[in-house]
């Protein structure tokens, strides 16, 4: 247990359950609960076949954006990543000769 916690602030205990902590109780308590619903979404995809794991780099990318989530454009220092891409629109294709 006390390797799988270096560097993190909750780790799954075999045939146990899970284990957490936090600066205060309030917020070792709203993890718990994340640990419990991220292991719930784990177990429902499981269900649908085996789910997709993140390699690193993409698992890099994730937490750089969910580091920006919520946050308006104007409120990211230079160099955040968006949580969101915004999408790219396609050029319309007009039925009509003539009409862009």
């Amino acid at each position: 247990m006390l390797k799988a916690m270096e560097g993190r602030m909750g780790c799954l205990l075999a045939n146990h359950g899970q284990i957490c902590f936090g600066p205060t109780l309030a917020k070792a308590l709203w993890l718990a609960g994340e640990i419990e619903h991220l292991c719930h979404q784990y177990w429902a995809a499981g269900l649908a076949g085996k789910p997709v794991i993140l390699d690193e780099a993409q698992m890099s990318s994730v937490l750089k954006r969910f580091k920006t989530y919520g946050k308006q454009p104007g409120d990211m220092a230079k160099g955040d990543a968006p949580a969101v891409l915004a999408p790219r629109l396609l050029p319309s294709k007009s039925k009509k000769k003539g009409k862009p």
